[in-house]
């Protein structure tokens, strides 16, 4: 008997066998949803934003984009230590960074 998948079990399977691997040789790191390009001096991130209104039929993401010099994300958690220790691609912090979602891009 053939299993039916639900959306969120494609949805991960399409980031492990696709998505990552994809990233991966363009030179990024991570895992799940988030992914890092190593970059010298700067957070150059992806992450992948799923809808809260996804469920076991549809997933709905987005693509978010964040870019942030170290020297100003340092100083932005400085001034509000309640920050992590790096910033997160899909949450726009109120910090000094460039983050955009990928259908501004287009």
């Amino acid at each position: 008997m053939l299993k039916v998948r639900t959306a969120q079990e494609t949805f991960a399977s399409m980031m492990q066998e696709q998505i990552a691997p994809g990233l991966r040789t363009l030179g990024f790191i991570g895992s799940g949803q988030v992914f890092s390009l190593p970059e010298p001096g700067q957070f150059a991130q992806v992450g992948f934003q799923k809808s809260t209104y996804s469920d076991s039929s549809a997933v709905r993401f987005t693509l978010n984009v964040s870019v942030v010099q170290h020297a100003a994300w340092t100083d932005a958690t400085r001034q509000q230590p309640y920050l992590p220790t790096k910033p997160s691609p899909s949450v726009v912090d109120g910090s000094p960074f460039w983050q955009v979602r990928v259908g501004r891009l287009l």
